[in-house]
């Protein structure tokens, strides 16, 4: 996870407890000399596989293999244990949105157990605690991506199936000057009081 313009870092993995730093040169960015010593971040409490992590705010949230969540603050390095995540999960998502003291934080499908999730849990940064959205993926999904985007870098207008003029094997045409979209998931979330989030249709150019 990206922590300044030109650093990031790297937490757990196989059962890993580290947190890495690795700063970018703008001489050289891709330098294994950009990985600061082992030590300048204190380790995580819980070693975690399948981990998602995600930057909200000063503060990293970490989590995977199950439901505990910590939260390392970018500012002191202090980890701490958050609240739990509502349903645990592994190969997961985070995905962060939102303004300078209205930011959330959604945690996407994984893996529970040998089965995919759907479901979806909400994150609010002010209270400090998850909740689960009301909306939840169409589709199970694990081991996927994720990304907060504006509507007008995926597609002009709005996003629905109603855009779909003709649609087969999870192909339709859409229309965008006549290219070829496939139709994936979206999650969008209210502009206001926030309970939950709407299901509607990502058209992905391809």
């Amino acid at each position: 996870a990206r922590i300044t313009q030109n650093s990031f870092l790297a937490a757990g993995g196989h059962n890993r407890v580290s947190l890495r730093q690795f700063q970018a040169s703008p001489t050289d960015p891709t330098s294994v000399e950009g990985w600061l010593p082992a030590g300048t971040w204190p380790d995580l409490e819980t070693a975690r596989f399948g981990l998602a992590c995600q930057v909200i705010g000063h503060k990293l949230l970490v989590s995977g293999s199950g439901a505990t969540v910590e939260i390392v603050d970018i500012m002191t390095k202090a980890v701490s244990r958050g609240q739990e995540l509502v349903t645990p999960r592994s190969y997961h998502q985070m995905v962060a949105f939102g303004e300078e003291g209205y930011m959330r934080l959604l945690a996407l499908g994984g893996l529970h157990g040998v089965s995919s999730v759907a479901d979806v849990d909400w994150y609010e940064d002010e209270e400090g605690h998850w909740m689960k959205a009301w909306g939840r993926l169409r589709t199970p999904r694990s081991h996927s991506g994720g990304a907060a985007v504006s509507q007008e870098m995926v597609c002009s207008g709005q996003c629905g199936q109603e855009d779909c003029v003709e649609e087969q094997g999870g192909l339709c045409t859409v229309r965008m000057e006549g290219r070829v979209a496939k139709c994936l998931e979206l999650l969008t979330p209210p502009s206001e009081a926030i309970q939950g989030v709407r299901l509607s249709k990502l058209l992905q150019v391809i």
